[in-house]
C-alpha cells in the first residue's frame, strides 16, 4: 500500500470477481482507495456506519455494479496535488 503523494504503486488495479453482480470483463476508471473498501462493504451488507467511523471512505459499489462511476475525491486530491 503507497501512503504518499508521488505516483508510483498508486495506479495498481482492483480486481473483482461477484458472479451474478459485477459483469465478467466489465472495466471501471474509477479511483478507488483501500479507505474506500469499508464504506463500500458496509454498503453490500447493509450496514450503516457511526458517523465517526471511516470518514474517508467512499461507498464505491453503484462503480462496481455499473450503475455510474461515483464522484468522489480522488487519491491526488488527498494527497494535496493539484488537478487542473
Amino acid at each position: 500500500m503507497k501512503r504518499d503523494q508521488w505516483e508510483g504503486d498508486h495506479r495498481v488495479p482492483f480486481i473483482v470477481r461477484w458472479p451474478g453482480y459485477v459483469k465478467p470483463g466489465k472495466t471501471c476508471s474509477q479511483i478507488i482507495s483501500l479507505t474506500d473498501v469499508m464504506a463500500t462493504v458496509a454498503a453490500i451488507i447493509g450496514a450503516k456506519l457511526p458517523a465517526d467511523a471511516a470518514e474517508d471512505s467512499f461507498d464505491m459499489l453503484p462503480s462496481l455494479l455499473g450503475k455510474g462511476e461515483r464522484a468522489s475525491p480522488s487519491v491526488s486530491d488527498y494527497a494535496g496535488v493539484w488537478r487542473g
